[in-house]
């Protein structure tokens, strides 16, 4: 009796995974007809079944931090009134596609099927963070906009279109070409992706058409892995890269060794802005140049300026000296020395210059070494950043989230114009899977 039991249960364990295995292979068959624009520049493949499986397996593993969520911090619109993903009115595919166009490269679009419009629109307003921009739209299309404007959302009873970029912009009336399809610009994905960006196992996965470019990121348990190959014309990486030696417990490190001279000529203008002339720093920049920020701050003392009217109503000038606490900052660029009466004194804060030999450093301390020596390096970029719980002066833009402990990011040669991408983000909980890290 026992026998048959535990063999009936067998049985339907067998079957169940059949059925989960067959309901994910046709979910993943029907994500191929994600339509895309026939002339794309990129596409962008976000894994959606494969990151839900991975934050599924590591739930079943780390449930009281899965389930045991504190709620106390929550009003109670956030705890009870939230809408979940599968009562949102999106069919949600087994993997978002991505694409961008030559007419406007800096922004992604997404075309999404809906299955009930009114949960959708109440999705949407709620979890995407966007607010209504066409309360007096006279069409069908409901058109909402997040506020900083870079991401917008166009949407009819059947479809969606999401676009997502760093320009602000309006893109109705593109995003209502592409919805409605007049001009027949939309293709399957399979008609222009080659094999190997279909095949590829990756939650996120970059690639672009005209250069070959792609970068692979995976969500993992405590970290996020990026690696790919990148090619690009506004450099040439040094085949024989050095490096300055940085301090290890800094808490940025950056350091480039490369021939910048096609990245100064494309923004020249934008450096004229500072009084830099182009041709002679490409003629008199040696290639490398890095940055540290150090543990611990500068105490620096300026000089204030104030005018006050005396009791015969008098313009009186008065000096006032001022102390500040600013990041310890040392930026050291190898060149011809005369370069250096070309960079400011003050950028944000202001800077001591130094020269030695062929480097010319720039530091917010007044006293600080000066090490010319170069050491051979396997990356001819790299960047460290770590969040140090003590340090009290981050930078604006600059600081991390709590619950990262460190980013890394390297770049190594593999032709003039082509390099070999590695890095990773490392979270604070290292046996929880990152995304979830992330979004809770």
């Amino acid at each position: 009796m026992m026998r048959k039991f535990f063999f009936g249960l067998l049985i339907v364990l067998l079957l169940l995974i059949v059925g989960i295995w067959i309901f994910f292979s046709v979910r993943a068959e029907k994500s191929l007809d994600a339509q895309v624009h026939k002339e794309s520049d990129a596409l962008i493949q976000i894994s959606v079944d494969r990151l839900l499986g991975e934050i599924a397996t590591n739930a079943v593993m780390h449930p009281f931090t899965y389930f045991g969520k504190d709620t106390s911090g929550q009003s109670e619109d956030e705890v009870v009134k939230r809408i979940k993903i599968w009562q949102s009115g999106w069919s949600v595919p087994a993997r978002l596609i991505f694409f961008s166009t030559p007419e406007d490269s800096a922004v992604f679009y997404s075309l999404q099927k809906i299955n009930n419009a009114q949960r959708f629109r109440a999705f949407a307003l709620q979890s995407l963070g966007i607010h209504v921009d066409s309360l007096l739209d006279p069409t069908d299309l409901s058109y909402l906009v997040s506020k900083d404007k870079r991401i917008a959302l166009l949407s009819n009873e059947r479809n969606f279109i999401l676009s997502v970029g760093t320009s602000t912009s309006d893109r109705r009336e593109r995003m209502q070409h592409l919805l409605t399809n007049e001009n027949g610009d939309l293709v399957n994905m399979s008609a222009i992706a080659g094999t190997d960006f279909l095949a590829t196992k990756s939650d996120i996965l970059y690639n672009n058409l005209h250069d070959s470019t792609r970068l692979k990121v995976d969500f993992q348990n405590g970290k996020i892995q990026v690696e790919g190959l990148l090619y690009s014309t506004l450099w040439r990486a040094n085949a024989k890269a050095r490096k300055r030696i940085l301090h290890e417990n800094n808490i940025l490190n950056v350091a480039l060794d490369a021939d910048l001279r096609p990245l100064m000529q494309k923004y020249q203008s934008t450096l004229a802005n500072f009084k830099i002339p182009v041709d002679t720093l490409q003629r008199y920049f040696g290639g490398y140049i890095d940055m540290q920020w150090k543990q611990g701050g500068v105490v620096q003392t300026d000089t204030i300026i104030a005018y006050e009217m005396d009791e015969n109503f008098e313009m009186t000038e008065k000096k006032e000296l001022r102390e500040e606490l600013v990041p310890n900052l040392q930026i050291t660029v190898k060149a011809s020395p005369h370069l250096a009466s070309y960079l400011p004194e003050k950028i944000f804060y202001k800077f001591t210059k130094k020269i030695k030999a062929d480097m010319i450093g720039l530091a917010t301390s007044a006293d600080f070494g000066l090490q010319e020596q170069l050491v051979d390096n396997d990356a001819y970029f790299s960047f460290v950043m770590q969040n140090m719980k003590n340090e009290k002066l981050l930078l604006d833009g600059l600081s991390l989230p709590e619950y990262i402990h460190r980013i890394e990011l390297d770049a190594t040669y593999v032709a003039p114009n082509a390099s070999s991408i590695w890095g990773q983000v490392i979270f604070t909980q290292s046996q929880i899977h990152s995304m979830y890290q992330l979004i809770r």
